[in-house]
C-alpha cells in the first residue's frame, strides 16, 4: 500500500458499528500523515476503532483495526 501526494485518499471511521467519520484528503506523503489528519478531525480514542482506507487514484482500499 503505497500513498503518494496527488493520490485522492477516502476515510471512512467506525466505533462500535457506527461510522463517526467519513473524510477524503489530498496532500497526504504517507500513512502517518493520514493518522496525524485523523487524530485532527476526530481526536483521539481509547476505543478500538475500525478504518476504511480507500486509495481512489491507485484503486487500492484498506481496512483494519486501529487506536487513534
Amino acid at each position: 500500500m503505497t500513498i503518494s501526494r496527488t493520490d485522492i485518499i477516502f476515510a471512512r471511521v467506525y466505533r462500535m458499528g457506527r461510522e463517526i467519520a467519513n473524510l477524503r484528503f489530498t496532500g497526504m506523503n504517507s500513512e502517518a500523515d493520514i493518522f496525524a489528519e485523523l487524530r485532527r478531525h476526530i481526536g483521539s480514542s481509547r476505543t478500538l476503532l475500525d478504518l476504511v482506507l480507500r486509495n481512489g487514484t491507485q484503486g487500492w482500499s484498506d481496512r483494519r483495526p486501529v487506536m487513534l
